[in-house]
């Protein structure tokens, strides 16, 4: 009783300070999302608002992402379908394209029978152990202003007014959203017509996202956009030509599964760990991130340079190697792949990369650091645990990439060329899986076992040759 009483009175004296600042942010917040409410349709429309439907052709630019480490980025072209049932809590995107030597097509399907990612392309369904509603429906509700204001009117007890700016000569109040998932979001709601015109979010330490959303037209009363762009640190991102934005129709046809498509096991979690390949040898990572550590001469050679590096040396030194990082090999330019710079930094390793990165290297860190840099092949460490770097390039995914071949024990390490899925029988591979078939067999490589940056499945040759037959035999 004594803690009621006391939050009562907490609250009392917050209500008493009517020019407090939080107080003002709320209140302010409140007057905003009431305007943009109406503006929606108001109050009543935004809550009957059930199920959603809409077609859209979505550009990406692949920033820090393309065949080369800068400017003009590449682009690839995605048509995608959004369905979603709010009330039956059920969802269906479909992707279709093709883009960084992948070729997508495919659909994430969730209902109350089960949840499963389809794959078209290799005529599978694989169920989906902990799938969650809000996190597969909110991409399609962040570039949807008409679902962002019902989540916003949903959840306005959590939000806040931070100020206004200009948005293109128009001055615009500033709200946060806070969804179900992920960082919150800045809307930005113009001052005279009550419409969202963008929206931001904070990812660090990565940056800012950064949502436009263009050319309105009303449709049956509620205002819909016909165009969206995203912007990532400034950069371009994305844009869509968006199709009609249906509201309350019918989705039933959607959430059906489809018929003699071969049922897959679920993925397994991936749990941070090492395995140890051969002597001296080991593999370490987890959520989709992988390194390869070397020991060799008492030193360690490590290879990848993925999300998480410092971590998984921790793991590595709980496995008995105690030895330097006297190496950290990058094997290409795609930011992703250079998160572990700093860490190996840290460690005082020399890092090894291809000539073509350099700049882009140097440019992750703001100190200076040890860089060797290779133009098509290197040799690291000696003995059985000897490294030789090749570079394999040019591929689909990009002009340049060293992997790590380990002849003693007929290893390969490479980053983003396999293509393959991490359970199942092996399906058709991928334009990059190709491209890596074929590079290994023009160096000559004895290879029998392929190891991952983004996976902790080991493959053979055979299946790597399968991979190929399948991806080159006429359809």
């Amino acid at each position: 009783m004594r803690i009621f009483l006391a939050a009562v009175f907490v609250l009392a004296g917050v209500g008493a300070s009517a020019d407090s600042i939080p107080l003002t942010a709320v209140n302010k917040a409140s007057a905003v999302i009431d305007r943009a409410i109406k503006a929606y349709g108001g109050a009543e429309v935004l809550a009957g608002i059930t199920t959603a439907v809409q077609q859209g052709t979505f550009t990406n630019f692949a920033t820090y992402q393309s065949r080369r480490p800068g400017p003009p980025w590449d682009k690839s072209t995605v048509a995608r379908l959004n369905v979603v049932d709010f009330a039956q809590m059920a969802a269906y995107t479909s992707n279709q394209g093709e883009g960084g030597g992948f070729v997508t097509d495919g659909a994430t399907l969730l209902t109350a029978d089960g949840n499963y990612n389809i794959n078209r392309r290799q005529n599978t369904l694989t169920p989906i152990p902990q799938a969650d509603f809000n996190a597969t429906v909110g991409p399609f509700v962040r570039i949807t202003p008409v679902l962002l204001l019902r989540n916003l009117m949903q959840r306005r007890h959590t939000s806040h007014w931070l100020g206004e700016a200009e948005v293109d000569g128009a001055k615009a109040d500033i709200v946060t959203l806070v969804m179900e998932v992920g960082p919150a979001l800045s809307l930005y709601i113009d001052q005279k017509s009550g419409l969202l015109s963008k929206a931001e979010r904070v990812f660090p330490p990565f940056g800012q996202v950064e949502y436009r959303y263009l050319d309105y037209k009303e449709v049956d009363g509620i205002p819909v956009h016909q165009r969206f762009e995203l912007f990532a640190n400034g950069e371009p991102n994305m844009t869509a030509e968006l199709g009609p934005l249906k509201l309350n129709q019918p989705v039933d046809q959607y959430f059906s599964l489809p018929a003699d498509m071969l049922l897959r096991e679920a993925v397994p979690p991936d749990p941070l760990s090492a395995s140890k390949l051969a002597e001296g040898v080991y593999l370490v990572g987890g959520s989709g991130t992988y390194a390869l550590f070397v020991e060799s001469e008492g030193e360690v050679i490590a290879i990848g340079g993925t999300a998480g590096i410092a971590q998984r040396i921790k793991v590595l030194r709980n496995q008995g190697v105690d030895g330097p990082v006297r190496y950290g090999v990058l094997t290409h330019h795609h930011n992703d792949h250079l998160l572990g710079v700093a860490a190996y930094a840290d460690e005082g390793a020399e890092m090894v990369g291809h000539q073509a990165h350099e700049a882009v290297i140097r440019g992750t860190v703001e100190h200076e650091i040890m860089l060797t840099t290779v133009v098509d092949r290197h040799s690291l460490g000696s003995g059985a645990n000897r490294v030789e770097l090749y570079d394999i390039g040019p591929t689909p995914h990009v002009e340049h990439v060293l992997v790590a071949y380990l002849p003693q024990h007929k290893m390969l390490f490479q980053a983003d060329h396999s293509g393959i899925g991490r359970t199942g029988p092996v399906g058709k591979g991928q334009p990059v899986t190709v491209a890596l078939h074929a590079a290994v067999k023009r160096l000559g490589l004895d290879v029998n076992r392929y190891v991952s940056a983004h996976s902790p499945r080991v493959l053979t040759q055979a299946e790597l040759d399968e991979a190929v037959r399948r991806a080159t035999e006429a359809d």
